[in-house]
């Protein structure tokens, strides 16, 4: 009988894109006809949103998949070419003569990976997220592009944050992030808890976990390429949208049709009016252990008054690009990200204190495409970043100030690409190009307390002149790409070279081998900060590398999978082996201390061997996955400890359940994650030290380095969605949805800590960091 229900299951799946349907669309526009095809037929199409913009269709009936093509082409007319059984590609109808001339980017995206969304790019062979196709995600109310990634196998966040992302082993500050070529050094809206990036106008993200061009430098980890909005738009179109923690709205607009047009959207937070219970929980997450937590626990038992409370974020984005004519186009970006803390308190006797921060990231970048011939094409990018981080502390009495402290870190980044591809023929491209990135970071402390005055400030410069080139060979059963990349540090005057290789084999149609080698180095790495830290919050700092205390990172990597696709069905597993030497003990807060009471430097390296595995199903409205991460992260450093022992963010097993399901114009979401806990090190007791003076400082004693691990992680996450048209015309779409994190109110434990309290006699203190509760939030949205 089993095996009866298989055949039939298995013929059902076989015969499903030739049966008809019953079809009933009226006026609908197109973006959601095709949508509605892929679910019912398990197939996907790939186009340029552009095309099918302010396209509407009416068909009732019964029909097949081949008959709905045909009927689209001639109503749309659009060209609709069959890829193989499963991908079809959506063109617009032009003249054969100017086919060469349109970009096949969105081409070459055609097999769908996770959900409706993500795609695999053949061009580069990146994970392509489009935002503006994405299906619901669990526990999100918006595509956040950052936690949207984290569905991704081998893409973590060990302390729930959307920014914090770990790539196969590697931490936050090794992965490059660009946004329209801008180098991206914030950690994200609400200390890392929400993405910086509006989804509404990013087109394209891709990422690498591996197997990276030549033409990405700079970092050693995961690489996340972010573009915006890339052709003029045809007629204006926008949206605006909140939900219980923000409110953002967008605008696209032509100027001169098919030659100039414009795009704008701002983003700003809620938080300094409207206390929702989104931004308690969000709070309650953020500020446990903290300064602010200990302030607002004081005025509930009124031992204190609040003086001032405000905190708010904000994010704006513009663009013009510009079409002179077929072989060229010319865009500008800017974009400001901007995270504003403000917090006073005093008591009775009118003494107290007041904390001000401020984390910022702007950009500016030029890019120009153009294209000569059929065989030649250059890109030339232009950039700029600026990353800010100030905080300023005041202790007073009586509005006199007895106190001050503020610190401060910056990076200026400005650059540029020049790159040329050669395409002689279809099969066989070369690319080769140079890069010129000049760094200024500075770090700066000023202190007052009655006698002492101290003011700090370390101001660092380097240029890094890079060279690549490449070669890719294409056919339909073999992608093969081979290149180098060198790098010239100048304030090491030092030389480094990157080879990397990357392959794919196709048999029998829906299998594929792939395998990669490769090396990359970062000479810019982010360091925990031991200084004064009133508020508890931001303690990392960027610096760059000075070849003693603070290395250039250097990442020796290989992988290897096997990929299925058929009928709905994907499995995709891939092996991969890291080495990363030059790690600093100050990159991964080790505190080693001297006989003398002097803080030491240490080096180190990891070696990180996994397997990723995604088993994904598509049936009909509902998709179906699961990833699964098996790895292990290594840490050695042999002057803090003998042998290896686990990296920080070492974590086993990382296992994700998701399911979608689309019903008329609702669409539902469940996912349930479940990880293994991240090391810890145990504390021992407390030890004392003599100071000069002849006093007694106490410090926490611990032992072997993270020798501890924190019970397992899992919740449950669920998102609801209702689209629907505000008038007969359907030129506005509107959305309402609501999620929900971790919805059995799990109490998980992200991480721990030990400090020693007390006055006359000390006691150790263990910190326990907790996850998010149950959170909802909700969305409310309008497009036109």
């Amino acid at each position: 009988m089993k095996k009866i229900v298989a055949f039939c299951f298995c013929l059902f799946v076989l015969t499903s894109n030739a049966q008809e349907q019953k079809i009933q669309y009226n006026e609908e526009p197109l973006t959601d006809v095709v949508r509605d095809l892929e679910q019912r037929f398990q197939v996907r199409f790939s186009y340029n949103t552009a095309i099918l913009h302010g396209v509407f269709i009416t068909y009732t009936g019964q029909a097949a998949l081949p008959e709905l093509v045909a009927f689209i082409e001639a109503e749309a007319k659009v060209k609709i070419n069959e890829i193989d059984a499963e991908n079809f590609i959506i063109t617009e109808v032009v003249a054969e003569e100017t086919m060469r001339q349109y970009s096949l980017e969105e081409v070459l995206i055609v097999t769908e990976y996770v959900t409706s969304g993500f795609d695999q790019n053949k061009e580069n062979k990146a994970i392509t997220l489009q935002p503006n196709k994405l299906n619901i995600l669990a526990g999100l109310t918006e595509p956040d592009i950052l936690q949207s990634l984290q569905r991704i196998p081998g893409i973590t966040s060990p302390i729930e944050s959307a920014s914090q992302l770990h790539i196969r082993g590697g931490t936050p500050d090794q992965n490059l992030i660009l946004f329209d070529g801008i180098t991206m050094y914030h950690g994200g809206h609400f200390f890392g808890m929400i993405s910086p990036f509006n989804p509404y106008i990013t087109e394209r993200v891709d990422v690498f976990k591996s197997g990276a061009s030549t033409k990405y430098g700079s970092r050693v980890a995961g690489i996340i390429d972010m573009q915006s909005v890339r052709d003029v738009p045809e007629e204006i179109s926008g949206g605006a949208g909140t939900t219980a923690i923000n409110a953002d709205a967008f605008v696209k607009v032509p100027l001169i049709k098919d030659r100039l047009g414009i795009v704008v959207a701002g983003r700003r937070s809620l938080t300094d009016f409207w206390n929702s219970t989104t931004f308690k929980s969000l709070s309650d997450r953020v500020f446990q252990h903290t300064k602010i937590e200990e302030i607002n626990n004081a005025q509930i038992e009124e031992e204190l008054t609040i003086l001032e409370d405000k905190f708010y974020y904000t994010d704006f984005f513009g663009k013009i690009i510009f079409k002179p004519n077929e072989n060229h186009k010319i865009s500008v970006s800017g974009l400001l990200i901007d995270n504003d803390l403000n917090h006073a308190s005093s008591d009775d006797e009118n003494e107290g204190s007041s904390d001000k921060l401020k984390l910022q990231n702007n950009g500016v970048s030029l890019h120009w495409k153009a294209q000569y011939g059929d065989s030649w094409k250059t890109d030339l990018k232009l950039h700029y970043s600026k990353y800010d981080s100030k905080y300023n502390f005041r202790e007073f009495n009586q509005s006199v100030d007895t106190r001050l402290y503020s610190n401060g870190n910056s990076i200026d980044d400005v650059g540029g690409v020049i790159s040329a591809t050669y395409q002689p023929q279809k099969k066989h491209m070369f690319n080769f190009g140079y890069d010129l990135t000049k760094y200024r970071v500075t770090y700066n402390i000023r202190e007052f307390d009655d006698d002492i005055s101290i003011n700090e400030v370390v101001n660092n410069r380097k240029r890094v002149h890079s060279g690549f080139a490449e070669y890719t060979f294409r056919d339909d059963n073999w992608y093969f790409r081979a290149g180098i990349r060198g790098n010239y540090f100048d304030n090491l005057n030092d030389f480094y070279l990157e080879p990397r290789v990357y392959g794919e084999y196709s048999f029998h149609d829906n299998w594929k081998l792939k395998a990669s080698a490769e090396i990359r180095n970062q000479g810019i790495s982010q360091l925990l900060s031991f200084e004064f830290d009133e508020l508890g919050l931001n303690n990392k700092i960027w610096a760059l590398t000075d070849g003693d205390d603070i290395p250039i990172l250097s990442n020796k990597q290989i992988t290897s999978g096997i990929q299925f696709a058929d009928y709905g069905w994907k499995i995709d597993i891939e092996g991969y082996y890291k080495r990363i030497d030059g790690l600093s003990s100050y990159t991964k807060g080790f505190r080693p201390v001297n006989q003398g009471g002097e803080e030491d430097y240490a080096s180190g390296s990891s070696t990180v061997y996994g397997v990723d595995i995604l088993v994904k199903k598509r049936i009909k409205k509902m998709s179906l996955w699961l990833g699964y991460s098996l790895s292990q992260n290594d840490f050695r450093f042999p002057e803090l400890q003998e042998g290896k022992f686990y990296g920080n963010f070492d974590q086993r097993h990382v296992l994700s359940l998701s399911n979608t399901f689309n019903y008329r114009k609702f669409q539902f979401a469940l996912g349930w994650q479940y990880t293994t806990g991240k090391p810890f090190t145990e504390a021992t007791g407390i030890t004392e030290m003599q100071n000069d003076d002849g006093t007694t400082d106490f410090d926490v004693a611990y032992g072997n380095l993270n020798n501890k691990k924190l019970p397992a992680y899992h919740r449950l996450d669920a998102s609801v969605m209702y689209d629907f048209y505000l008038h007969k015309g359907k030129s506005t779409k509107a959305r309402f949805g609501i999620s929900v994190i971790n919805l059995y109110n799990q109490k998980n434990e992200i991480d721990k800590l030990f400090r020693v309290e007390g006055d006359t006699s000390q006691q150790l203190v263990a910190q326990t960091d907790i996850g998010l509760r149950t959170t909802f939030n909700m969305v409310f949205r309008l497009r036109f």
